[in-house]
């Protein structure tokens, strides 16, 4: 009980943590800009700028010139801070709906600190992508209610379109980092 008085005291003081942003091989300028952007108008995280970190070879599958979203994921997972999402334009895959190299817009693992996104199909949704990943970083899985921002785009490739971003149950189960 002691320990958790502690944590909360702690949170209060120091607020609730950081984002550190990782461009993964040379994303565009506007991407980094929507990914930044989208985080800090959602969350009460510090954004901080990591450092760029090449793309690892060992991620890249030739078939589909794409990489393996896990692959980054235990890359991410060397980089130091509360949490971290890596920022990519290539093509990322993981293993889906039985099909070993599924194109997908990000990937996170629950409630740990990496999750990776990529413009590749997210284009202008970028920023929502990353929203979404870091909701999965603070615990959060997908949610049934159609629009929300933690809603499983199923492979689709089709972006939560709810304009005030969450449902009420996944704001309530954020509101320690919503703005």
């Amino acid at each position: 009980m002691l320990v958790l008085a502690a944590l909360a005291l702690t949170m209060l003081r120091e607020g609730p943590g950081e984002i550190v942003v990782v461009p993964l091989g040379r994303p565009s300028v506007r991407s980094l800009a929507s990914v930044k952007r989208a985080l800090r108008e959602t969350y009460r995280l510090r954004g901080i700028d990591g450092p760029p970190v090449a793309l690892p070879a060992d991620a890249y599958t030739k078939p589909r010139k794409r990489y393996r979203a896990d692959g980054l994921l235990d890359h991410l997972n060397r980089v130091e801070g509360d949490r971290v999402i890596g920022v990519t334009d290539r093509d990322i895959s993981t293993t889906l709906h039985g099909r070993k190299d599924w194109g997908i817009m990000g990937l996170a693992w629950l409630d740990r600190h990496p999750c990776v996104v990529s413009s590749f199909r997210a284009k202008a949704g970028v920023g929502k992508t990353a929203v979404h990943e870091i909701g999965h970083t603070l615990g959060r899985d997908h949610c049934p209610v159609k629009g929300c921002l933690m809603q499983d785009a199923k492979g689709s490739g089709k972006i939560a379109t709810n304009k005030s971003g969450f449902c009420r149950d996944c704001r309530d189960y954020l509101s320690n980092y919503l703005k």
